[in-house]
């Protein structure tokens, strides 16, 4: 799941740093 979410963030690209790492964490909180 850890790995999933990176690859899935990762692969959305064109977004800025803040925007991927927020949005990494929210799937992280979410899949905790």
């Amino acid at each position: 799941s850890y790995w999933n979410n990176r690859r899935i963030c990762t692969a959305n690209g064109g977004l800025p740093p803040m925007v991927k790492r927020r949005q990494y964490y929210e799937a992280l909180d979410v899949a905790a």
